[in-house]
C-alpha cells in the first residue's frame, strides 16, 4: 500500500486530461483499498481480483482501457512527465509506429546498482527479430498503440511476458521503434 500511494502522487504529474488511469490489484489484504478510495479522483478504473499473475493483470488493464496509446506502469515506477509527452509527439507524428521503446534509468535493488538503458546510438532496432536478443528491452521502456494490439495480442502469460509480447510483435510484423528518450 504504501508503495501504491508513492506511486499515485507520481501519477499525479504524470497523467494529462484524456488520460485513464486503472489500477488492477491482486486483490490485496493491506491497506490498498484506503489508499485506493483516497485517490478515487484520479483513478478512473479500480480492479481488486485475484491474479494468475503480472502479465494476468496488465492484460485485465489492457482490455479495459480506451485511450490511444497504452503505458504500464508498476507501483515502484518513476516515469518523466516531459518525456512522455515527448515520446507520444514521436508516436502522433509517426502513425505507422505500433510500439515506441524508449530509455531509461533501472536500479538493480539485488545489485545495488544502476544501469542504464538505452540502444547504441545508430542502432537500427526494429528491423530484426535478432535485435530482441542483441538488444536488451523491457516492459517499463515500452508504449503501446492500442489498435496494434489487435494484431499482436496481449501480454503471454509466461515468466518473461514483455519479452515474449516483442517477439510475438516482430512476428506479427509490427513495427518497433526505439527513440533515446529518458522516460524512466
Amino acid at each position: 500500500a504504501s508503495l501504491f500511494e508513492k506511486s499515485l502522487e507520481r501519477s499525479k504529474h504524470l497523467k494529462k486530461r484524456g488520460d485513464e488511469l486503472i489500477v488492477v490489484d491482486g486483490n490485496s489484504r493491506d491497506k490498498t483499498l484506503k489508499v485506493a478510495n483516497k485517490y478515487r479522483g484520479l483513478i478512473d478504473k479500480f480492479i481488486s481480483e485475484p491474479d494468475l499473475n503480472p502479465s494476468h493483470a496488465v492484460n485485465k488493464a489492457i482490455l479495459n482501457s480506451k485511450g490511444k496509446y497504452i503505458k504500464l506502469l508498476t507501483d515502484d515506477d518513476v516515469v518523466y512527465s516531459g518525456a512522455m509527452k515527448k515520446a507520444t509527439s514521436v508516436l502522433e507524428m509517426n502513425p505507422k509506429i505500433d510500439i515506441l521503446e524508449c530509455g531509461g534509468i533501472l536500479y538493480n535493488s539485488i545489485t545495488q546498482k544502476t544501469d542504464v538503458f538505452y540502444k547504441p546510438p545508430g542502432t537500427k532496432f526494429g528491423k530484426n527479430i535478432d535485435d530482441l536478443f542483441k538488444y536488451r528491452s523491457n516492459g517499463l521502456s515500452l508504449i503501446l498503440r492500442r489498435k496494434s494490439l489487435a494484431k499482436i495480442g496481449l501480454f503471454p502469460m509466461d515468466p518473461i511476458a514483455d519479452a515474449t509480447f516483442l517477439i510475438n510483435a516482430f512476428k506479427s510484423d509490427a513495427l518497433i521503434k526505439f527513440c533515446r528518450i529518458k522516460l524512466y
